[in-house]
């Protein structure tokens, strides 16, 4: 069982991989805020259009959606550990590079670049949840969504110290902070070794797994690591494929104990993207997503994540300009953000994130992954809902930043859901290809707020 070197509890291992994981999946929440600073700082700059300023901040959106599909297909063929570096790797280079950028085409075109790079970040928790024990997966990858909230409190501060005595460049180069530590600490980042099984490196999944024991103090008798397929068990499954419950021995438990799906078929060869049953040859990973097992499955979580993104981008977006100075009007009486922000508001609602997290913490395990996202899910509708007939400036901030911590709590509880159901073989896919939902929805919330929200 691979599960064993993991240990009982929380390990060694499992902190340094949450340290340098988080670091990387903070890099998508520093985007979002920054874009809600950088966009208006730049036009007041350049003095460009509205239309303009909308396009340089659906750029980074478009780069997420096309990463997305790009890195997760990528750690499925290649790696986990290499698609995260190539990741990293872009958005470090082009994120500095942004801060020079001579006119608002560069800015855009570098943006571009710096989301392409951030559209990868659904590896490092794909990884995470590949070295976590079954019953400690749901809150060490919930522990993760806090750097992402530690991301969103991290941008709106720096940019409070940083934008009024260094201006938007500086601010901009200093927000790849989070991801090139991550990338110097990558020496330390071992490749998946259920990946590394599923592609038929045994013995360097076992060596991991060694290296995986001795840092956390657990001492293993000789072993070698099969395929579930392989076993005895496998077999028969393949021969009689009646329902069975999903505990996998690979640990690739799909829900909680309370929620346990039937979906024995998603564990074997054709199911995961491998050899069929019937001496089929391989299939690609995005095949096994729309697979005859997954494709409902697939079609509402792309659903989930579309919601996701259309609620949080704008949610994130509207705050930055409720709290922002309008410029003077134009000749069709709409005032533009410049750049000028009462941050003190802003990092509050990105505060508030924390607690928004903190919340499925608690519950993810004790009610399951469906009740808490349904429930967090609905009460950030409600919430978004009730900011439409609101004039008070302050009963926008207080629903605002409610409707914000209930859509991460839901969120939270996606990404573990996301991690969970799809299978090792098609999981950085699956995985990748719902984020590119989120971020196709997200790109439209610009637009949206930049025409209506004054």
């Amino acid at each position: 069982d691979i599960q064993a070197p993991l240990g009982s509890r929380v390990s060694p291992l499992s902190l340094r991989l949450s340290v340098i994981n988080g670091l990387a999946f903070a890099a998508e929440s520093v985007e979002v805020g920054l874009l809600a600073v950088l966009g208006p700082c730049a036009a007041e700059d350049w003095g460009i259009t509205a239309e303009e300023l909308a396009f340089i901040t659906s750029m980074v959106l478009a780069g997420q959606v096309i990463g997305a599909c790009f890195f997760g297909p990528m750690a499925d063929v290649v790696g986990r550990r290499t698609s995260f570096i190539v990741a990293a790797t872009v958005i470090v280079i082009a994120g500095g590079l942004s801060a020079a950028a001579p006119t608002w085409y560069a800015l855009g075109l570098l943006r571009f670049f710096v989301g392409f790079g951030v559209g990868g970040n659904s590896v490092p928790v794909d990884l995470m949840a590949e070295f976590t024990p079954v019953h400690l997966r749901g809150k060490l990858l919930i522990g993760i969504e806090l750097f992402w909230s530690f991301g969103s409190v991290f941008i709106v501060a720096l940019s409070w110290a940083v934008l009024g005595p260094l201006g938007w460049r500086a601010l901009t180069g200093l927000a790849a902070l989070p991801v090139a530590l991550a990338l110097l600490s990558v020496a330390w980042l071992p490749e998946s070794p259920r990946w590394l099984l599923e592609q038929g490196e045994r013995r360097q999944a076992e060596a991991v797994i060694r290296d995986t024991a001795r840092i956390n103090g657990v001492e293993l008798k000789a072993f070698e690591l099969v395929l579930w397929a392989e076993t005895e068990a496998g077999r028969r499954a393949m021969v009689q494929p009646t329902v069975a419950r999903a505990s996998k021995p690979l640990g690739e438990s799909l829900l909680s104990s309370r929620e346990q799906l039937d979906v024995k078929a998603l564990n074997t060869p054709a199911a995961a993207g491998g050899a069929g049953a019937a001496g089929q040859g391989p299939t690609s990973p995005l095949a096994g997503v729309f697979s005859k097992d997954m494709w409902r499955i697939t079609l509402l979580m792309w659903a989930a994540w579309l919601g996701d993104g259309v609620g949080y981008f704008s949610l994130v977006m509207f705050t930055a300009r409720l709290f922002s100075a309008e410029s003077d009007d134009d000749d069709e009486g709409r005032g533009f953000a410049t750049c000028h922000f009462s941050f003190a508001p802003i990092l509050a609602t990105a505060v508030a994130e924390i607690f928004g997290v903190l919340l499925p913490l608690c519950t993810i395990d004790r009610f399951g992954r469906r009740p808490t996202q349904g429930i967090c899910f609905l009460l950030a509708a409600l919430l978004s809902l009730l900011l439409a007939p609101a004039s008070s400036v302050a009963y926008l901030a207080v629903m605002a930043t409610a409707a914000r911590l209930f859509n991460v709590a839901a969120v939270a509880t996606l990404w573990v859901t996301t991690t969970e159901i799809y299978p090792t073989s098609m999981r950085g896919t699956g995985h990748s290809y719902c984020a590119a939902f989120a971020k196709a929805a997200g790109a439209a919330a610009p637009f949206v707020v930049q025409n209506h929200a004054a």
